[in-house]
């Protein structure tokens, strides 16, 4: 990612750490890519070797388990970003830099690189994917800690 596009689109510089970047990607892996895919997935993750971003992102979105992600076929970026996925978060487009901004900075940002990102808002819970050319994923897991529709204990 060239870093002085994010002087060039007016979005603060505030990087994450190597640590946290793996750590974002590795649960983007674990939680939305489909079972099948999730070893060779959190490998090239890891280990990229001589694959570079572009080839191992295409991969992931690629790979996306359909039943915790979405999109709107309708159009390559929303007017109105769903309200729960409208938060601050981690833009990551790299094995090793990410930076926390905003859902609608991280999409200026991908368009303005030409890059495919993932941008995690609650690591392995809430994500989107934007593809570098057309689309953005919703990824959403359920929180195991909130309650379900079943009738709780003694009822």
């Amino acid at each position: 990612m060239n870093v002085d596009s994010l002087q060039a689109l007016g979005i603060e510089r505030r990087p994450c750490s190597p640590e946290v970047v793996q750590e974002q990607l590795l649960s983007f892996v674990e939680a939305f890519v489909m079972p099948s895919f999730r070893v060779r997935a959190r490998n090239l993750v890891q280990r990229p070797g001589r694959k570079d971003w572009t080839q191992v992102s295409s991969l992931l979105r690629e790979r996306l388990d359909p039943a915790a992600c979405k999109t709107c076929d309708d159009q390559s970026r929303p007017g109105d970003w769903p309200a729960k996925f409208d938060q601050a978060g981690v833009y990551l487009a790299s094995f090793r830099d990410g930076f926390e901004m905003s859902l609608s900075e991280a999409s200026q940002l991908s368009l303005y690189n030409i890059e495919d990102a993932v941008f995690t808002i609650m690591p392995g819970r809430l994500a989107a994917f934007m593809h570098h050319e057309w689309g953005v994923w919703f990824c959403e897991t359920p929180n195991p800690r909130l309650p379900t529709d079943r009738a709780s204990p003694g009822r």
